[in-house]
């Protein structure tokens, strides 16, 4: 039994907790109205930032804590400026060097003052993806916004609707953890480690697991992939009005999960389910995702294809880790930069006929 004083002070105790984080809560969602345009939520990207100045690899992230060298706010004079947002994907788990956007970056340079600059931050979703560049893209003036979208972890429920994400006293507790934790102390990417293109990142039991849970988007009959289109098309074309109203090109690029391109690994998830093969289709948020691209006018690069066929070839995916190698990279790079040659009217003539001919 408590006893009676006990019982007293804890009750006190909750209340005076109760009071202060109502009061907490009031604060933060009356802020926007003090400081006009400043929103806790818009934020929460920077619970995954990378730290600023910490090592990845033999790479030292810039100063606003992006996988990148540094980069001047206001843009040169006659520069063509392409800012590439997106989550893990972008950010890489190949060192700086072999990144796609770095690589992209190089390429287009090699047709003009082209300049790429990688804003991609780990475990992101798209509303995240529209709230930074609202937020910090814009003050770049970028000619080209492309947006990365990962099939394996975009369509998932957006955090913003799950109930508990509605308070931003908890939002900001997660993000003064995680910034306490530091999100770009990856174990795989300490300072002095070397990177290994052909080293698992997970055993087997659990990269089959990620994969497992990955595999209800590509299930025929799945309400989480419709909900999840939904939701990724409600970004978009959020993102594609920003860009309207300032004139600023689009491209979304479709990055495809492992599962969607390795047949083996298909296999493997769909038999450690218990499935049915017949209650798969591999290809349907593809086909969904263009389907909404068309109907509000959005350019796109799907490289499901591309990859399929790379597969067949070599490994082009990290094994067991569900990112891109230093060849997947190097293949988004060269897909990507002749896809804005044809599409998008950027002047790299040059750089079809240098790939045409290799």
């Amino acid at each position: 039994m408590i006893p009676s004083r006990a019982k007293i002070l804890l009750k006190q105790t909750i209340v005076v907790l109760c009071i202060s984080f109502a009061l907490l809560e009031i604060a933060l969602r009356t802020l926007p109205s003090i400081v006009p345009g400043l929103s806790y939520k818009d934020y929460a990207y920077n619970m995954w930032r990378g730290k600023p100045y910490s090592k990845d690899y033999d790479f030292q992230l810039n100063s606003r804590g992006y996988k990148d060298v540094e980069f001047a706010q206001n843009k040169a004079p006659g520069v063509y400026r392409i800012i590439g947002i997106g989550d893990s994907f972008a950010y890489g788990v190949v060192p700086y060097r072999y990144n796609y956007l770095t690589l992209l970056g190089q390429n287009l340079k090699r047709c003009g003052d082209y300049e790429v600059i990688n804003m991609g931050i780990a475990d992101m979703q798209p509303e995240h993806y529209l709230a930074l560049l609202k937020n910090e893209g814009l003050d770049l003036s970028p000619n080209l916004v492309v947006i990365n979208l990962f099939l394996g972890n975009d369509l998932k429920i957006a955090e913003s609707t799950r109930p508990w994400l509605h308070s931003y006293t908890v939002r900001a507790v997660r993000s003064l953890y995680a910034a306490h934790k530091g999100s770009a102390n990856d174990p795989r990417h300490v300072p002095g480690s070397q990177y290994c293109d052909d080293c698992p990142s997970f055993n087997p039991e659990a990269f089959t697991k990620i994969e497992k849970k990955r595999s209800v988007f590509f299930r025929k009959d799945s309400k989480e992939l419709t909900a999840g289109v939904v939701e990724a098309m409600r970004c978009v074309r959020a993102i594609k009005d920003v860009c309207d109203d300032r004139k600023i090109d689009l491209l979304i690029v479709v990055i495809p999960d492992e599962l969607q391109v390795n047949a083996g690994l298909q296999a493997e998830v769909v038999k450690a389910l218990d499935g049915n093969p017949s209650d798969y289709d591999f290809e349907i948020p593809n086909r969904l995702l263009a389907s909404g691209f068309d109907k509000i006018s959005v350019k796109y690069l799907d490289l499901l294809e591309a990859f399929k066929q790379a597969t067949l070839q070599k490994r082009v995916y990290k094994p067991q880790d569900t990112h891109w190698n230093i060849a997947g990279n190097a293949l988004a790079a060269d897909l990507i930069a002749k896809h804005l040659a044809r599409v998008t009217g950027l002047n790299c003539d040059d750089l079809l006929q240098a790939r045409s001919r290799q």
